[in-house]
């Protein structure tokens, strides 16, 4: 076998002779930046070409590689090539235009090509199964439910609740799924079946057993039809253009990306749809499902099953839209026209495994090869993305106003430092008052309320009163986060678990204490101000069983919940009119962290937790609850001004040399050793010094801020440079597999979001 990189341009067909074309090059996925050549075995003669995979012997095992190139030739002795296993394939998996985009995301973020391969296809395709069908519920006509309605509701209690409740939330739910969440039996369902009031639809499961709703159309704002206008003329001329649609939270985003696709469908073209939270896939799905026929949903949460169907049926060019998180830019759309990245300022938007790729980059240059348009939305766009809209890399267009006049909702920020000593016992309340009060008239009044803290579980640290010893977790140098429903502390980076202790395990003396507040303690203290509220929590450990998103939201959009309590993935995308009070209940989580995006995050997440109230008829209040009210992030956050906040913000970026300003590459090394740690980050810091160009800056290396994870010590090193090209330079300098020796292990993350 021999290291080399594909030549030609990586199209193949299948009835290329075995003599004329012997031997194919494939990639593995490992950590290896070489691809090998293997011969092709005379049965299979004729029957591979580029993006098949193929099982071939590596080492002492035999691997699942992805064939990249047909060759005549190799620079191996043919004593030393070996020969090809057998197919895993029997056709292409994997397109042309992927295969070309994974080679850049090889060379771009530092990975193997076969690391970037494996990454753009779900392990279940090319399994064989039977085709899985599910029977959805589908509404007759208006004016034959109206009828129904006079002549049978009062009769058929139960078959009245079912209608009504399809009335208000649109259907396409399954008969379980309309029975679990009415409390009819299933014999109203098949009742109103036989009456011609409801039909069942059966559908290929890849399309999820989830309802269509369509939120409604309102009339276009000016902004809007100025946007959708400028998008469409660019996909019509059908080639590349990046646009920035910055739009207030409510301002019709979402109707700007359904009409633009519209266009693109009909000019027989595909659109992806990126959102960053499997938590949001649901409602978007719903929305883009009730406008376009032909949509499908991929995500990890799935089913291999539904994956696999849906994959098949992307390929074959019978999907309009695909609507995923980050993995669903690889789609495999025959004919893309558009791709969408909503709310691309989230973090969630970054691989943080090799390849550590950000799916809206790799967006961009997908579609630059394929002569696509590419939209990002955000109420809050990255400094990244509107630097590129200033100097001409993309299209800004605004959408500064709330759709039907809505205004803004009012923003409270409140100085909790006066609010110490006024809670239960002698600590500080964690309501304000204003809060609490607004949290009872809201429910009062029949509306609902969102209460936003980024930290899960009830206390982020126990402390002892007598010595001062704070819970730490034996394999990392973090605090043990305790979870009081399971009766447990755990680590979140390791995720080693134990009991809580009675007393410290320190002095085996003192009093353990509980300090901190995560979502679970949040819960219970509205239990507590407000018996018998209707709430629900949405963090990771509640959201653990596939479908529970879709149940707790769709329990909340029915009015079902009061008050809704959860981590970010509350915080953005989510459409609810009957929320009026949104409470952020720590705002300071992220400002303190020792990451130079500290305060871009924190003016992100409160501006997109606060979005989410008074979309509806009524107007809404937010409560922002702070210990540094006078910060320039939340200052800025509590008058929805974005571009205060961007102004300042990039004045200190620029000062200090960080991006959008300058390329930043950030290389860590680890090891169970301290020492061993630090002597290889030193020899890495020489050698990339060497590759420097004037203006190009390394900073470390040093401990990296959580300095010991699973019991790794970690350092790191920041490459910050103008020059484009320092990401090869660093890349040629540093091959983390030939640093990587015994235990240490050495990785390169370009362009990262993390400093931590």
């Amino acid at each position: 076998m021999s290291a080399g990189h594909p030549q030609g341009d990586g199209q193949g067909t299948l009835d290329i002779g075995y003599e004329k074309f012997p031997l194919v090059r494939v990639a593995i996925p490992r950590p290896v930046r070489k691809t090998f050549d293997y011969r092709v075995p005379a049965s299979l003669s004729g029957q591979i070409a580029p993006g098949q995979r193929v099982r071939c012997p590596f080492g002492r095992t035999d691997e699942v590689g992805f064939v990249v190139s047909l060759i005549r030739t190799s620079d191996c002795p043919e004593s030393k090539l070996k020969e090809l296993r057998g197919l895993v394939d029997l056709e292409p998996k994997i397109g042309p235009g992927i295969l070309e985009l994974t080679r850049w995301m090889a060379d771009y973020y530092g990975a193997s090509w076969g690391e970037a391969l494996s990454a753009s296809l779900p392990s279940a395709v090319g399994k064989s199964s039977k085709p899985r069908f599910t029977q959805v519920v589908r509404l007759a006509e208006k004016i034959v439910r109206e009828q129904w309605m006079e002549t049978h509701a009062k009769r058929r209690p139960a078959q009245r609740r079912v209608l009504e409740f399809l009335n208000s939330e649109g259907d396409g739910f399954t008969p379980s799924e309309i029975t679990r969440r009415t409390g009819a039996h299933s014999g109203a369902v098949r009742a109103l079946v036989a009456q011609g009031i409801l039909r069942l639809e059966r559908v290929g499961s890849f399309l999820e057993d989830s309802h269509v709703q369509d939120p409604g159309r309102h009339e276009l704002t000016a902004d809007q039809s100025g946007a959708i206008e400028t998008i469409t003329r660019s996909v019509c001329g059908e080639l590349f253009e990046a646009f920035l649609l910055w739009g207030v939270t409510g301002s019709g985003k979402t109707e700007v990306y359904m009409k633009s696709i519209e266009s693109v469908v009909a000019q027989g073209r595909q659109a992806i749809v990126l959102v960053p939270e499997i938590s949001l896939t649901p409602q978007t799905w719903s929305r883009f499902r009730a406008r376009f026929s032909r949509v499908a949903l991929l995500h990890s949460q799935q089913t291999e099953a539904r994956r696999r169907e849906g994959w098949e049926r992307i390929q074959s060019g019978e999907i309009d839209v695909v609507v995923g998180p980050r993995s669903a830019v690889f789609a495999p759309v025959p004919r893309l026209g558009m791709i969408v990245v909503d709310e691309e300022h989230e973090t969630s938007f970054k691989q943080n495994t090799s390849p550590r790729y950000h799916a809206r980059d790799v967006a961009l240059v997908r579609a630059q090869a394929a002569g696509a348009v590419v939209v990002l939305g955000s109420a809050t766009p990255s400094l990244e993305a509107f630097r590129a809209s200033e100097t001409g890399k993309s299209r800004l267009l605004r959408l500064p106003n709330r759709v039907t006049t809505r205004p803004l909702p009012e923003v409270t920020v409140i100085n909790m430092t006066s609010e110490a000593g006024m809670g239960r016992g002698k600590g500080p309340r964690l309501f304000s008052g204003l809060l609490e009060r607004a949290i009872r008239e809201a429910i009062g009044r029949g509306e609902q309320a969102v209460l936003f803290l980024n930290r899960r579980g009830f206390s982020t640290f126990l402390v002892c009163r007598r010595c001062g010893y704070v819970l730490v977790c034996p394999n990392c140098n973090v605090t043990l986060t305790h979870h009081k429903k399971t009766r447990r502390v755990i680590c979140h980076h390791c995720l080693h678990e134990g009991p809580p202790p009675n007393v410290c395990p320190e002095c085996l003396t003192g009093q353990v204490r509980y300090r901190g507040l995560g979502t679970e303690k949040i819960e219970e203290v509205v239990q507590a101000l407000f018996p018998g509220i209707r709430m629900a929590r949405m963090d990771s450990d509640t959201m653990t069983d596939r479908g529970a998103y879709e149940r707790v939201l769709g329990a909340f959009g029915s009015g079902q919940i009061d008050i809704l309590i959860g981590t970010q993935m509350i915080a953005k995308g989510l459409d609810f009119p009957r929320v009026t009070v949104v409470g952020v209940i720590n705002a300071d989580t992220l400002i303190s962290l020792p990451d130079f995006r500290s305060a871009e995050r924190t003016f992100q997440l409160i501006t997109q937790v606060a979005g989410r109230a008074g979309r509806g008829e009524r107007p809404g209040r937010v409560y922002v609850q702070s210990l540094h009210p006078d910060h320039y992030a939340i200052r800025c956050a509590s008058h929805h001004d974005y571009e205060a906040f961007c102004r300042e913000e990039m004045g200190h970026r620029y000062s200090l040399g960080y991006p959008p300003y300058t390329r930043l590459i950030r290389i860590v090394v680890s090891s169970p050793e301290v020492e061993s740690a630090r002597e290889r980050a030193e020899l890495i810091a020489v050698r990339v010094r060497e590759v420097f160009l004037e203006g190009e800056v390394l900073l470390g290396p040093v401990e990296c801020p959580l300095a010991r994870i699973q019991n790794r010590w970690r350092f790191h090193l920041l490459v910050k440079g103008p020059d484009p090209s320092i990401v090869s330079r660093v890349h040629r300098a540093v091959n983390p597999g030939e640093w990587s020796r015994g235990k240490d292990m050495v990785t390169i993350d370009v362009d990262p979001l993390s400093l931590l």
